[in-house]
């Protein structure tokens, strides 16, 4: 989200670099991990792995803050509204606070229906997000493939998902591109891909397969931050990648235990592969008709605005009227 603050030319490119170093990290880390823990076993493996990660705060500290864009089509500053009646109120409760202060955050949320949709977009993706990294492997284990194969097959969709986070950051700089085209065409590839997983009982097919969702979750996590940067616009992103990340969050904690329940009642790895692929599918699905929601919610706003500024100018006038007749008098 920091990206689409910082850069305004070449913004998807530098997201694309910025997010690859995820799957950058996923392909040194496993084996990186592993050695640490014959070495030193998983106390040392801790500190060391811990001692790596908090790099990230020194990174983190080197940005400087910008100044604030005024322009938005929603309107995010109810919650901040909210908040301040709150602490206006000294006889509140904590919980009280809390409440109010979700309650106005929610609130303005509802207005916008363009965070809703693409709130729910992110959800039923999240839902099968993971499924295909959790189950492959035992997947190939149940066609008869052993486990190094396996580890291969997560390894070839790492690489395809590092490798697409930067193209697809390329590609979506360049004037035809269209990021939300591309976001809900390649989720719709992914899901209905993932449904046909179980018909896949060689390593080549299931390689191509790995291969092929990773582009695809590559895809959709470059273009997540792209895309409520273009629909929602900067002021009130943070606040909107809030709402975004809880619902992710929320399907990310329900996904995986949903499929292993259907894996454990059905006795196989289908169902799991048809729930992620319905998921993805519905995900992308729900993207269709944003764009012209969006504009519809641009337009109401620019209507909005002319209207005040409108009323801002008679009010002015009326009073310059009244100034000059009280003068002449």
């Amino acid at each position: 989200m920091a990206i689409s603050l910082y850069f305004n030319k070449r913004k998807s490119l530098a997201t694309g670099i910025t997010v690859c170093g995820a799957g950058i990290g996923a392909l040194v880390f496993a084996p990186l991990s592993e050695f640490l823990l014959e070495k030193y076993d998983w106390r040392g493996t801790m500190w060391i792995i811990s001692a790596i990660l908090s790099n990230g705060v020194v990174l983190s500290a080197s940005y400087r803050p910008l100044a604030e864009t005024v322009s938005s089509q929603c309107n995010t500053t109810e919650p901040v509204k909210a908040k301040n009646k709150v602490d206006q109120c000294g006889k509140c409760s904590s919980c009280q606070r809390l409440y109010l202060l979700f309650k106005g955050m929610f609130d303005s949320f509802v207005k916008c229906p363009t965070l809703l949709l693409f709130g729910m977009s992110c959800f039923f993706v999240m839902l099968g997000f993971f499924i295909p990294l959790n189950f492959l492997p035992a997947l190939a284990n149940d066609v008869n493939l052993s486990s190094d194969k396996g580890a291969l097959l997560i390894l070839a969709l790492g690489v395809s998902t590092t490798v697409t986070r930067v193209l697809i950051g390329y590609i979506t700089d360049k004037p035809y591109a269209n990021a939300l085209t591309i976001n809900y065409t390649s989720l719709l590839i992914g899901g209905i891909t993932t449904c046909f997983v179980p018909f896949c009982t060689t390593f080549a097919s299931l390689t191509v397969y790995a291969i092929l969702f990773g582009a695809v979750i590559g895809i959709f996590v470059c273009l997540r931050s792209i895309l409520m940067a273009e629909l929602l616009q900067i002021r009130g992103l943070n606040s909107s990648y809030g709402f975004i990340g809880l619902s992710m969050g929320i399907s990310i904690f329900l996904g995986p235990p949903i499929a292993g329940a259907l894996s454990d009642v059905s006795g196989n790895y289908d169902m799991t592969f048809y729930f992620a692929g319905i998921s993805i599918c519905l995900g992308g699905m729900i993207c269709l008709p944003l764009r012209r929601i969006s504009d519809w919610e641009n337009n109401r706003s620019d209507r909005a605005d002319l209207h005040v500024k409108k009323n801002e100018n008679n009010r002015s006038s009326s009073d310059n009227q009244s100034s000059a007749y009280t003068i002449s008098e």
